[in-house]
């Protein structure tokens, strides 16, 4: 079976195991059937909740999976200041509450914005850099406050590029869209900690230690690509984003492609496109 020649399985969320509180058809049955032979990992570029609250969700859903083995974006973010930006204190951290708590777990003073400009420039002038990621209250104080930060000279750090996150009713906007924005007024481009870029698998990777994974996800611009950044094997399932036409024009082919997760446990070896 495919799971037999890896150590782990490194998991995209949305559009693999759940599209907003749907539980994804097959995916969560067919990991559980190989919990105790292969170590089931999640990655997330979502950046809006703390890894804690979504490692209770996959839990709450019904998935095999430990705690300490789920890493966000927002990880990924606080590993990359601790090392590239040693000196730092004050962030000004701009989306969800696990991105701050995230930030502060690593010793970061946390600030927010404000509602008025005299706070939004005050907060941009004090902080040392700035990260910005994913958060449904995201509103035109927080993009001003980016904003006038990069003005300020501030190095500016984004969790992820999506544009797009799968919900029951459609796609919505991403972090990738307030990216876009940002970019266009600012004409500067941010760090980017998660997918596809190398720095939050190296994350995880790192932190568990292992040595032969499989990425497994629905979006070939961020799963697929970031397992090629990586070189290693990874298996798009055609559950959320992405169809198989897109897949195969894209040129980022994944090592395997599967309508869904039930692959892993089927006998015949899957179709292979990498």
């Amino acid at each position: 079976m495919l799971w037999e020649k890896y150590d782990s399985l490194i998991l995209d969320l949305d559009g693999v195991i759940y599209i907003g509180d749907q539980r994804v058809p097959h995916a969560i049955e067919s990991l559980n059937a190989i919990a105790d032979k292969v170590r089931i990992t999640a990655l997330t570029n979502n950046a809006s909740r703390h890894r804690s609250e979504v490692s209770k969700h996959l839990i709450d859903l019904g998935l095999r999976i430990h705690p300490e083995d789920v890493v966000t974006s927002s990880d990924a973010a606080a590993d990359y200041l601790k090392a590239e930006f040693p000196d730092a204190k004050t962030v000004l951290a701009v989306g969800g509450q696990g991105l701050a708590k995230t930030l502060e777990e690593q010793g970061f003073d946390v600030v927010r914005a404000g509602r008025t400009y005299d706070e939004v420039f005050e907060q941009a002038r004090v902080c040392d850099l700035v990260v910005e990621g994913h958060g449904t209250d995201t509103s035109w104080w927080d993009v001003t406050a980016v904003i006038w930060a990069i003005g300020l000279g501030k190095p500016w750090i984004a969790t992820n590029r999506d544009m797009t996150v799968p919900l029951p009713y459609g796609n919505s906007i991403g972090n990738g869209g307030f990216v876009s924005l940002i970019e266009t007024f600012t004409k500067v481009n941010p760090i980017v900690t998660g997918k596809p870029e190398k720095r939050i698998f190296e994350t995880l990777i790192g932190r568990l230690g292992l040595s032969s994974p499989l990425v497994i996800g629905d979006s070939f611009q961020t799963d697929i690509a970031g397992a090629r950044n990586c070189n290693v094997d990874s298996l798009l399932v055609l559950t959320g984003v992405t169809t198989r036409a897109m897949a195969i024009e894209s040129g980022l082919k994944p090592t395997y492609i599967a309508e869904d997760l039930r692959i892993l446990l089927n006998q015949n070896s899957p179709e292979e496109l990498g």
